[in-house]
């Protein structure tokens, strides 16, 4: 297993060289379920880190698919959150499959585990002492959350403490109402936007916007309850202050977050042609589907600067 996951990293890395200018890598780590804790990822970690310039880690609360790994609020955990605080690396949570033969009737059915996982996620790190003990983490979690809140604000289901600066959702949802009703439960300021392209948003054409659920933004441009600002937000301005002077780019087959430490001083190639803002993706590969969505990031005041991609 772990010189698989080396193989899927060498591969993450190999296209963040091909195409410089548009990835930064993020780790996929051999997660074992039945260890005393997440020590044991720390070395691929941390070469992933140091020597192939990755800057995001891929956490999944489920990597067997049993259910039986220790929730994401515990201690067992706590090797790859110190090292991502310490690192300034942001985690992506996002579900795996699931193996409980009570789904084996429902198509896709994988998708039912990434809701209950990532729902599961978002309560424990909610109502768990994580950003207590690790107070400058900060955890994406992947389609809104998993799931919807049921419970009005003040409910005590709900974690009543500010989670502003630690705990983020992506907008990777495409029914309208669910999508709207995600970002004014979790918040403008905690949604990025990602969106799934190529996969089951680009094989389904929306009807309320005659265009492939990917194509999120006319959706946004519908939601009358969002300003201008609200919008731009989400669409880039989230994503420049949980990555300060950072790109971003989420891809990896079994991998999350490809987030990036990309605007260093050292040359490696161009964003892209022109000035101004230059805008860039999030992805992510999962069972052969890629969630993609687009982040935008200022150039210096130069605008010809050239950027290198991970290092020291």
């Amino acid at each position: 297993f772990k010189a698989w996951v080396r193989f899927n990293n060498h591969m993450i890395a190999k296209q963040c060289e091909v195409y410089p200018n548009r990835f930064v890598g993020a780790a996929q780590l051999p997660q074992d379920a039945g260890a005393e804790d997440l020590k044991h990822c720390l070395p691929e970690l941390e070469y992933c880190h140091k020597e192939l310039g990755f800057a995001g880690i891929y956490l999944s609360p489920d990597p067997t698919g049993n259910r039986n790994s220790p929730g994401m609020d515990q201690k067992y955990l706590d090797p790859v959150y110190e090292y991502a605080q310490k690192n300034k690396m942001v985690i992506v949570v996002h579900g795996t499959n699931c193996t409980d033969p009570r789904i084996a009737t429902i198509p896709h059915n994988y998708q039912i585990g990434f809701v209950w996982e990532q729902y599961l996620a978002t309560q424990l790190l909610s109502h768990g002492d994580v950003f207590k003990r690790f107070p400058e983490l900060k955890v994406v979690v992947c389609h809104c959350g998993g799931a919807l809140d049921r419970f009005i604000k003040t409910d005590h289901h709900l974690a009543q403490k500010d989670l502003s600066k630690n705990l983020f959702f992506d907008t990777c949802a495409y029914d309208g109402d669910f999508l709207a009703t995600a970002i004014k439960q979790r918040g403008v300021d905690r949604m990025l936007f990602g969106t799934e392209a190529p996969g089951s948003g680009t094989a389904t054409l929306n009807p309320a916007t005659n265009k492939p659920c990917d194509d999120l933004i006319p959706v946004f441009e519908q939601m009358t309850f969002l300003s201008k600002e609200d919008r731009e937000k989400i669409l880039f301005g989230n994503a420049r202050k949980l990555f300060p002077l950072q790109v971003v780019w989420i891809f990896g087959p079994l991998v999350l977050l490809q987030a990036a430490r990309i605007l260093r001083q050292r040359a490696a190639g161009e964003l892209l042609q022109g000035g101004g803002e230059r805008c860039l993706a999030i992805g992510h590969v999962e069972h052969g589907h890629v969630i993609r969505g687009r982040l935008a990031a200022q150039l210096d005041a130069d605008g010809g600067r050239r950027l290198r991609v991970g290092g020291a």
